[in-house]
């Protein structure tokens, strides 16, 4: 059993536009998406990292002969992560 997480942003109440998309908003997403792909603990005497607890289904099966092979990279890094956690033991 997994759970999905959801990340939540609002805008700056201090902004003048009160806008999410506007582009210091959208940057500090990324920035804060940047911060959680690299964040790194140390627990149970091994370091853990998000792709520790992310499961992600099989590799895209594209022949190396297709032109999609040289964009199968980009498009693993878009198929969505579900973030198992301790708490889905109980569910």
């Amino acid at each position: 059993m997994a759970s999905y997480q959801v990340l939540i942003q609002t805008a700056d109440p201090k902004s003048r536009e009160h806008n999410v998309l506007s582009r210091i908003d959208l940057l500090k997403h990324v920035n804060l998406l940047k911060e959680i792909t690299q964040m790194r603990i140390f627990k149970f005497g091994r370091h853990w990292r998000l792709e520790d607890i992310c499961f992600k289904p099989g590799s895209l099966d594209i022949s190396n002969s297709s032109i999609a092979h040289a964009l199968k990279p980009t498009l693993e890094r878009l198929v969505p992560c579900v973030w198992i956690s301790p708490i889905d033991c109980f569910f």
